[in-house]
């Protein structure tokens, strides 16, 4: 295996998602201070804040704390600028047994 940097971090947040109960609350509640969202349909509302996008959506089954898909913080995605830093930080994930849904 390659040696691996280990002081070599992300460079920008992609996106984050999060889960909530009405997407039209908080449309209206984020809309006041992040304007126009960049995305809206009847299942989630999306905004960009720099080259971060933020998304609130419906839960992907009932709504339920303690499950990421159901309930709050679904995931935080760091971008990558090119298929070589993203195998680079995919290698990082593996060497560290940090589960992931490898390349796709």
């Amino acid at each position: 295996m390659a040696k691996i940097n280990k002081t070599k971090k992300p460079k920008y947040i992609d996106h984050i998602v999060l889960i909530v109960k009405d997407v039209n609350k908080t449309k209206d509640f984020y809309s006041k201070f992040l304007g126009k969202p960049h995305l809206k349909d009847d299942v989630q509302v999306a905004y960009k804040i720099g080259e971060t996008k933020l998304f609130f959506g419906l839960p992907y089954k009932e709504y339920k704390l303690g499950d990421k898909d159901e309930y709050s913080l679904n995931h935080l995605a760091f971008g990558v600028r090119s298929i070589k830093e993203l195998k680079y930080f995919e290698k990082i994930l593996n060497y560290n047994n940090i589960i992931n849904k490898e390349i796709r």
